[in-house]
C-alpha cells in the first residue's frame, strides 16, 4: 500500500479553550494514540487493521484485569464479613443452646414435689397396714402437671432466636458459594472474560446478592435481641432485682444500636453506615415513585422477555459490548480509565464507537443527550483527559472508513 499524498491527508482540529493543544501534548503523553499514529508504520505503509487489533487486545486485557481486581476486592470484603458472622453465629448458638436446655425443663413437673407426693402416699399405706384397717384406702390422684405460660413464652422466644442464628449461618455459606461461582473463570480471551463478567454482574445486581449478604448481620442482630428479651423474661421469674439491672444494660445497647442505624438520615458525615442501610435516605425519598412505577409495569404493561442467554453463547456475541464498556466505566469513574476504553473500542466499527462515546458522555456529565450534536454544551464539563480520549476515539472511528474510501478511489 502506497503512502497517501498530501492532498489526501485529513487534518482534524478541535478547539479547547485554556487547554494544551493536541500537538503540544503529542510528545509528552502517549496514552491515546491518534489516527495518524495508528495508520502508518515506520516504513510509511498503512497497517491500521493490525495496529487496531493489537491495541484492542491490550485494552481488553487491561480492562479485564481492572474489573477482576475490583471484583476480588468487593468479594473479599464480603467474604470476610461472612466469616466473622459465621464465627459469631456458632458461638452464639452454643451459648443459646445451653439456656434452652435449662429452660426446657420447665415443661416437666418438679421432681421434688412429685417425690413428696409419692412419700405421702406410701406413708398413708404403711399407716393403714399398721392399724390393721381392712377398709380400702382411697389415695388421692397425682395432679396433672400443666406448664406455666411463661415456659411457652420464654422457650418460644429462645427457639426463634436460635432459628435466626442458624438461618444466618446457612445463608452465609450459600452467599459464599454464590460469590465463588461469580468469580470462577475459565482460560478464555480477555474480551470473553469481560463479556462473561458483565453477564454475571447483571445477575448479581438484579438478584440482590450483595444485599442478601448485607442483610445477614441484621438477621443476627434480631436473634440477639430475641435472646435478650427471653433472658429478661426468664430473670423476671427468678430474681426481679437482677432483671432490672440487666434491663438497663440491654436498654443502653438497644438505644445505641437504634441511634447508629438512623444517624445517617440526619448527618451525611455519620460514620455509622452499614451496607444494608447505606442508601436509606435516598430510598426513603424515592419510595413512592418506585411503587408507582412498579404498579404500572406489572398491572398495565406486560413486557416481552427474550430467550435466556447462556454464558457459552454470550462469549462469542458482541451485542452487549457497548453496554459492558459503559458499565465498566461506571464502576471506576476514573478519567484515566478512558485509556483502556479507547483501546477496547478499536474492535468496534465507526457507528458503534460513536454510540459508545455518546453513552459514555451521557453518563459522565449526568445528562440525557439526544445526539452528539447536542453534546457540545456538556462536552466541556468533562476533564481534559476525558475530552481528549473522546475526540481521539471519534477520530479513530472515521479514520478507517476514510482510508478505505481513499484507497478505493485510487484504484
Amino acid at each position: 500500500m502506497n503512502r497517501l499524498t498530501d492532498e489526501e491527508k485529513v487534518h482534524i482540529e478541535y478547539p479547547i479553550s485554556d487547554e494544551p493543544t493536541r500537538k503540544e501534548t503529542a510528545d509528552t503523553d502517549h496514552s491515546f494514540p491518534t489516527s495518524s499514529t495508528s495508520a502508518h508504520n515506520t516504513h510509511g505503509h498503512t497497517n491500521t487493521s493490525e495496529d487496531e487489533t493489537f491495541g484492542a487486545s491490550d485494552g481488553w486485557a487491561k480492562m479485564s484485569s481492572y474489573l477482576r481486581e475490583y471484583d476480588e476486592m468487593r468479594v473479599r470484603d464480603t467474604k470476610e464479613d461472612i466469616d466473622t458472622l459465621l464465627t459469631f453465629a456458632g458461638l452464639f448458638s452454643a451459648v443459646l443452646t445451653a439456656f434452652v436446655l435449662v429452660s426446657y425443663t420447665s415443661f416437666q413437673p418438679d421432681n421434688s414435689t412429685l417425690s413428696v407426693q409419692l412419700l405421702y402416699q406410701i406413708s398413708m399405706q404403711l399407716g393403714a397396714m399398721s392399724s390393721n384397717e381392712t377398709q380400702q384406702l382411697l389415695l388421692p390422684d397425682l395432679p396433672v402437671y400443666d406448664p406455666p405460660a411463661s415456659a411457652f413464652r420464654i422457650n418460644g422466644i429462645w427457639f426463634a432466636s436460635l432459628t435466626c442464628s442458624l438461618v444466618t449461618a446457612s445463608l452465609g455459606m450459600l452467599v459464599k458459594q454464590w460469590l465463588r461461582q461469580y468469580m470462577a473463570g475459565e482460560m478464555i480471551s480477555p474480551k470473553e472474560r469481560c463479556r462473561v463478567r458483565h453477564f454475571r454482574n447483571q445477575g448479581i445486581v438484579r438478584w440482590r446478592v450483595f444485599e442478601v449478604a448485607a442483610f445477614l448481620p441484621m438477621l443476627l442482630q434480631i436473634a440477639l435481641i430475641l435472646f435478650f428479651i427471653g433472658m429478661l423474661d426468664f430473670l423476671r421469674l427468678a430474681d426481679e432485682t437482677m432483671c432490672w439491672i440487666l434491663s438497663g444494660i440491654v436498654a443502653v445497647y438497644l438505644l445505641f444500636f437504634v441511634t447508629t442505624m438512623v444517624s445517617p438520615l440526619f448527618s451525611a458525615q455519620s460514620p455509622f453506615k452499614t451496607p444494608l442501610f447505606r442508601s436509606l435516605p435516598a430510598v426513603s425519598r424515592r419510595l413512592m415513585g418506585k411503587i408507582a412505577r412498579s404498579l404500572y409495569r406489572h398491572l398495565l404493561h406486560v413486557p416481552h422477555h427474550e430467550a435466556p442467554i447462556e454464558e457459552a453463547e454470550l462469549r462469542k456475541r458482541n451485542d452487549w459490548d457497548v453496554e459492558m464498556i459503559v458499565a465498566a466505566d461506571a464502576t471506576f469513574m476514573d478519567p484515566q480509565f478512558f485509556d483502556n476504553i479507547q483501546l477496547c473500542m478499536r474492535d468496534f466499527d465507526g457507528a458503534r464507537r460513536v454510540t459508545c462515546i455518546h453513552q459514555l458522555i451521557e453518563h459522565r456529565v449526568g445528562a440525557t443527550l439526544p445526539s452528539l450534536h447536542t453534546a457540545e454544551f456538556a462536552f466541556w464539563r468533562l476533564s481534559w483527559t476525558e475530552r481528549r480520549a473522546a475526540v481521539s476515539t471519534l477520530i479513530d472511528a472515521i479514520h478507517t472508513p476514510l482510508v478505505a474510501a481513499i484507497e478505493g478511489r485510487r484504484r
